[in-house]
C-alpha cells in the first residue's frame, strides 16, 4: 500500500501517491490531495474574473518581454540551424510517400495555371491584411464562403460564394451555363 496522509482541504486519509510531488513537503509530497486542486482550480476558472486577471497578467508579461522572446527565438533559430535541417529533411524523407502525390499535384497545377495561382496568393493576402473582407454568400447569405474570380486577369475582383453554390457556378461554367440568379 503506502504511506498514508490526511488531505488538509477536504480531510480524508489517502495514499501519498494522491498527492502531487512537493519536496518541501511532509514525506515529499504536497498539502493538498491531487483531486482537491483539480476542484478548486475547476472552480476559478469558472469565475470570469478570475479568467480576465489571468489574461491580463499574460498580455502584460507578454508585452514586458517581446524583445527578450524575440531575440531568444532568433538565437536559437541562428544556432540551431543544422540541426533544424537534419530534422526537416528526416521528416520530409519519412512523411514523402504519403504527400509526394498532392505535392506533385499542386506544382503540376501551379505550371498549368500561372494566372489562376497568383489570384489565390492575392486574395489571401489581401484578406490577412484587412485590403480585402469576407461578405456572405451572394446567392444564400451563408457565412462559409469562397472566393470566385469571374476574371483572373483582376484578382482582387472577387465573388464570395458558400462551397455549394461555388461548385454549382464551376460545373455551369464547365458545361456552358453562365448565369445563375440570386436565391430569394
Amino acid at each position: 500500500m503506502g504511506v498514508m496522509k490526511i488531505c488538509s482541504v477536504c480531510g480524508l486519509p489517502k495514499v501519498t501517491t494522491a498527492f502531487a510531488l512537493n519536496s518541501t513537503g511532509k514525506y515529499g509530497v504536497a498539502a493538498r490531495c491531487k483531486r482537491c486542486v483539480s476542484d478548486k482550480h475547476s472552480a476559478m476558472m469558472l469565475d470570469p474574473a478570475y479568467r480576465e486577471r489571468q489574461r491580463t497578467i499574460a498580455s502584460h508579461h507578454y508585452r514586458k518581454n517581446r524583445k527578450t522572446r524575440r531575440s531568444e527565438a532568433r538565437r536559437y533559430y541562428h544556432d540551431n540551424r543544422q540541426s533544424r535541417r537534419r530534422y526537416a529533411t528526416g521528416y520530409r524523407k519519412r512523411k514523402k510517400k504519403p504527400y509526394a502525390n498532392a505535392f506533385k499535384a499542386n506544382r503540376e497545377y501551379r505550371g498549368r495555371n500561372p494566372e489562376k495561382y497568383k489570384a489565390h496568393g492575392l486574395v489571401s493576402t489581401a484578406l490577412s491584411r484587412g485590403k480585402l473582407k469576407k461578405k456572405p454568400c451572394e446567392l444564400c447569405g451563408s457565412s462559409n464562403v469562397e472566393a470566385h474570380h469571374n476574371d483572373y486577369s483582376k484578382p482582387l475582383e472577387v465573388r464570395w460564394l458558400c462551397p455549394k453554390h461555388h461548385a454549382i457556378i464551376h460545373n455551369g461554367l464547365k458545361y456552358g451555363y453562365r448565369k445563375i440568379r440570386r436565391v430569394s
